[in-house]
């Protein structure tokens, strides 16, 4: 990423003094916190779902373990 292209950086090289450097960081944090609470309605949608994948996933893993064991309890058996 060229930062010299960047309007961010163009910004901060013509602020003359740590007061305006910091109004721009505040400006910054602000337009960050709009774009995360934006998703915040997809987050809430999906974690429901995530929830269930994953306790699903504990339990294949849990039945796939079992049919390994028990695989490979017959193959030294025969």
């Amino acid at each position: 990423m060229d930062l010299s292209k960047n309007p961010f950086a163009a910004a901060i090289e013509q602020a003359n003094s740590p007061g305006a450097i910091l109004k721009l960081l505040q400006e910054r944090e602000k337009a960050f916190e709009g774009y995360r609470e934006g998703n915040r309605s997809l987050i809430s949608c999906l974690s429901p779902a995530v929830n269930v994948i994953q306790a699903f996933s504990g339990i294949l893993g849990a039945a796939v373990s079992l049919v390994c064991h028990t695989c490979h309890l017959v193959t030294l058996l025969t």
